[in-house]
C-alpha cells in the first residue's frame, strides 16, 4: 500500500480511516445542539471542533465521490451533525463561541462554503437517480454517488444549474470571483479551491448535456 502514496486509492484509504475514527467518536451523531450558557465553555468548544471535523470529512467524501464516480462513504441519512458556526479560532482558543456574520471571514468559512457546494451536488445526484432509475438498493439502503449530470432530465439539469448559480451569488464577498481587495494567502487559496470545484460542476453539466 505504501507504494500507492499520492494515488486515488491511497487518498481514499486515508479518508476512510479518518471517517471511521470520527464515527467511532460519535462525530456523525452530534445533532443540532448549539453552544449554551449553562454548558461549560470548554465543552462548547470541543463540540464545535467536532462539528467542524465532521463537516469537513463529509464535504471531502462527497466531493471525492463526485469527481471520481464513486459512492459515498458517508450516507447523508445516517448523520445528524449540523453545519459549523462561523466562529474564529481566536475565540475558540479563549473558550468563547461567538458566531460571526457570514460575510466575516473566519477559519470555518471555507468548511461551511465547501459543505454547501457539495450539498448542491448531492441535490443533483438525487434527481439523477430518479431520472435514470439507477438507484441501487442493497438491504433496502440507497447507495448514492455524486452526479455526472449525464442522467439528468433537461428540467432537473436546469434546476441543478440554478442552484449552483444561486450558491455562487450567495458566497461571501471574500470568496467571490474577481475580488480585488487585499486578502490573506489562506483566504486566496480557499477562494481558488472553491472556484475550481464550482467550475468542475459546471463542466460536468456542460459535457453531459452534449451526450443527452
Amino acid at each position: 500500500l505504501s507504494q500507492g502514496r499520492g494515488t486515488l486509492a491511497w487518498y481514499r484509504f486515508l479518508l476512510n480511516e479518518a471517517i471511521s475514527s470520527a464515527q467511532g467518536l460519535g462525530l456523525h451523531r452530534l445533532g443540532k445542539v448549539q453552544p449554551a450558557q449553562d454548558v461549560r465553555a470548554s465543552d462548547c468548544v470541543s463540540l464545535e471542533i467536532g462539528v467542524r471535523i465532521w463537516s469537513y470529512l463529509c464535504a471531502k467524501d462527497w466531493s471525492l465521490a463526485g469527481t471520481n464516480g464513486l459512492t459515498y462513504r458517508i450516507h447523508p441519512l445516517q448523520t445528524t451533525t449540523r453545519m459549523p458556526l462561523n466562529a474564529s479560532d481566536e475565540h475558540l482558543k479563549s473558550d468563547i463561541i461567538r458566531e460571526q456574520p457570514r460575510n466575516t471571514w473566519t477559519e470555518a468559512s471555507y468548511v461551511i462554503a465547501h459543505f454547501q457546494l457539495t450539498e448542491c451536488a448531492k441535490s443533483a445526484s438525487r434527481c439523477e437517480a430518479v431520472d435514470e432509475n439507477i438507484v441501487e438498493r442493497v438491504d433496502s439502503v440507497i447507495r448514492p454517488s455524486l452526479p455526472s449530470f449525464r442522467g439528468l432530465s433537461e428540467e432537473n439539469r436546469r434546476r441543478a444549474v440554478v442552484r449552483i448559480r444561486s450558491y455562487i451569488q450567495d458566497l461571501p464577498a471574500f470568496f467571490q470571483l474577481g475580488i480585488t481587495s487585499a486578502s490573506s494567502p489562506e483566504m486566496t487559496a480557499q477562494r481558488r479551491l472553491l472556484i475550481d470545484e464550482t467550475v468542475a460542476l459546471f463542466e460536468a453539466r456542460r459535457h453531459s448535456s452534449r451526450s443527452v
